[in-house]
């Protein structure tokens, strides 16, 4: 299904990445062609895995939702080991976000701290929070989107296909 996916987004035009879970699920992804690697939140503190990717040499995007700082150095110390290219994307974990957490400051204090560019992983209900998120420096946005007919656990913070088309 990968290749099929990833035959799709090359037909179309669109760059081809993916969340892996584990190092198996990345070795997959590599078979494949994997552009570029997305990280979810809950695998920040999974160095191993982190370093396994890492050590692949192709980009990484890495989410930071509930991530304390010390997690966070971790994994850029692993990314910087193994000289792999990452950006860090500041994240919310909740579904939707509330906007008095939102915080988008802290991709700056990112940029600061680690000398990377930074982005957003958006789970809000709209496009305000990626159009500030850009506005302050981000670089890349991560944001769901579903088709009308299509039912999943994300729609919910998922934006319609008209609605990305005008993010």
């Amino acid at each position: 299904e990968q290749k099929e996916i990833k035959e799709y987004c090359e037909k179309i035009g669109l760059q081809y990445l993916c969340t892996p879970f584990s190092s198996a699920a990345a070795d997959i992804l590599e078979q494949v062609g994997v552009d570029a690697y997305k990280t979810g939140s809950g695998e920040l503190t999974n160095l191993p895995m982190l370093r396994h990717m890492a050590k692949k040499g192709k980009p990484m995007i890495i989410s930071t939702g509930m991530s304390k700082m010390e997690e966070i150095d971790d994994a850029v110390a692993v990314m910087r080991e193994e000289n792999c290219p990452f950006i860090l994307t500041h994240c919310l974990s909740e579904y939707p976000p509330d906007y008095a957490h939102m915080n988008l400051g802290l991709m700056k204090k990112f940029e600061d701290k680690y000398g990377v560019f930074v982005g957003l992983s958006d789970h809000s209900v709209e496009i305000y929070s990626a159009l500030a998120a850009v506005a302050l420096g981000a670089k890349v946005v991560e944001k769901h989107f579903t088709i009308s007919d299509v039912k999943g656990p994300d729609d919910v913070v998922s934006l319609l296909p008209e609605q990305l088309k005008t993010m």
